[in-house]
């Protein structure tokens, strides 16, 4: 039996009787041609199949989250959000280095750190 199905199983048998959704998000990749060279892409961020997780998990649910990498994460983008609304000069405004002269801490506010990771560790599971 393979590792994804056996993950699957486990899952759906902690959350039977519960209200489960599945999430795809971020953008998809679909070759045109068999060897494939050309391809059609969408850049899709993923934030509002992040967001959408959020929300189910804080409705009850049981949900189940494919995302492509690099797409937004639930709860990991009020982090980035609080850190910068875009992920671009600004951004370096955000870092701290450290007197070895290593890349330190993203600065953000403690509150909205605390608040994002404890509902994280509640949903959870």
């Amino acid at each position: 039996m393979s590792e994804d199905k056996v993950l699957v199983d486990e899952f759906v048998r902690v959350h039977t009787g519960a209200m489960i959704a599945l999430v795809t998000s971020g953008g998809t990749t679909v070759p045109l041609e068999k060897n494939t060279v050309r391809f059609l892409d969408n850049f899709s961020t993923g934030r509002r199949g992040a967001l959408s997780v959020e929300q189910l998990l804080e409705n009850g649910y049981a949900v189940v989250f494919l995302s492509r990498t690099g797409s937004a994460a639930p709860f990991a983008r009020r982090i980035q959000d609080e850190i910068t609304k875009n992920l671009d000069l600004d951004f370096m405004n955000h870092l701290r280095i450290n007197s070895e002269g290593s890349v330190g801490e993203y600065i953000c506010d403690a509150n909205t750190m605390y608040l994002t990771v404890h509902v994280y560790r509640v949903h959870l599971r």
